[in-house]
């Protein structure tokens, strides 16, 4: 049968399925806003030749640390035991031995974690554990710098570190313990130490004393909110199986506030930068909020398999002008029949 011989209507149809196929294989990018109930986040900094802030000024109950190099000290007072191991005006060293040296700050409602700032690229873990402590892990070819503001009196536990004086001698601890804990007054409000280069640096946020005064976990973490990331994972590594630790997700405008998914897999394209306009703990976990453009987001029950951002053809479908179309013809054909 010739070409001409078939009815021009399935001339039609045909080309219209084709360009439908067509439509369906093109992505188009949207704006979309991840709202996320997880137990677990990675990411990387964008690459950039400045430092960039992550947190400031968030209030702390205790603060553990790891990975760095040193902490200058300038003390009204240093105590061990209730001995002085220093006379008052000192200034101190604490230095780490090796990258499982330790500090852990307790001051209940005197400490504050004033700037976490991060060199370009870095890539950061955040997570949380059974007591719901905030832990953050960064990953950084260069060195980044903590500010931590301290009113009064604190609790300093030390461990796998040496104290030196000025000079660079060694003031010997009282005890014979490999963990030490110091009574400190500082002499001045705002520490300030630097992370190890190469090493991977750890911070443990305890947020008990601020939940108990609130009554509430919701504790905003004061993450920048400009801050870009890409590299996107919800996952935790198990016996070599990527698991998700998303308990709650929905996208926005692709589903809907009442109608979240739960227990579910996200995979977001490493290319595909995001702001993360806000991370807050809770009692189930953190609460977070990225926005981005993107045309690739992969979820599933199982595994990321489906992409839920609507091809072409879809967005024509749907799209407004298109549907005010439809409605008028639909219109115009009551009244004509």
């Amino acid at each position: 049968m010739g070409l001409s011989k078939i009815p021009m209507k399935w001339i039609c149809l045909g080309l219209l399925i084709v360009v439908a196929i067509i439509l369906h294989q093109i992505p188009r990018p949207i704006e979309v806003t991840l709202h996320l109930l997880t137990g677990r986040m990675s990411f990387f900094l964008p690459g950039t030749d400045d430092s960039l802030p992550l947190i400031e000024s968030l209030p702390v109950t205790s603060l553990n640390m790891s990975g760095f190099s040193s902490l200058p000290l300038e003390v009204q007072d240093l105590r061990e035991q209730g001995e002085p191991l220093v006379s008052s005006g000192s200034r101190i060293i604490l230095k780490a031995l090796s990258r499982e040296s330790r500090l852990t700050f307790q001051g209940e409602d005197k400490l504050r974690l004033m700037r976490l700032t991060l060199a370009s690229r870095a890539k950061v873990i955040l997570y949380t554990d059974q007591e719901r402590h905030v832990l953050m892990r960064v990953w950084n070819p260069q060195v980044s710098q903590v500010e931590l503001a301290v009113l009064g009196r604190f609790t300093l536990t030390v461990q796998d570190l040496v104290l030196l004086n000025e000079q660079g001698k060694n003031i010997p601890f009282l005890s014979f313990q490999p963990v030490h804990t110091l009574e400190v007054t500082p002499s001045i409000r705002n520490l300030v130490f630097e992370q190890e280069e190469e090493a991977p640096f750890e911070l443990v946020m305890d947020f008990s004393q601020q939940i108990g005064q609130k009554q509430t976990w919701d504790i905003p973490l004061s993450f920048d909110p400009r801050l870009k990331v890409s590299h996107l994972d919800f996952t935790r590594e198990e016996r070599n199986k990527s698991v998700s630790e998303i308990h709650q997700l929905r996208i926005e405008p692709l589903m809907t506030e009442d109608k979240p998914e739960k227990k579910v897999y996200l995979k977001v394209r490493e290319r595909d930068v995001f702001t993360l306009q806000s991370v807050s703990l809770s009692e189930k976990g953190l609460e977070c909020e990225l926005t981005g453009n993107t045309d690739t987001l992969m979820v599933g029950k199982d595994g990321p398999n489906k992409n839920r951002v609507p091809s072409l053809l879809f967005s024509v479908l749907y799209s407004e002008p298109l549907q005010k179309t439809i409605a008028f013809i639909r219109e115009v054909w009551g009244i004509v029949t």
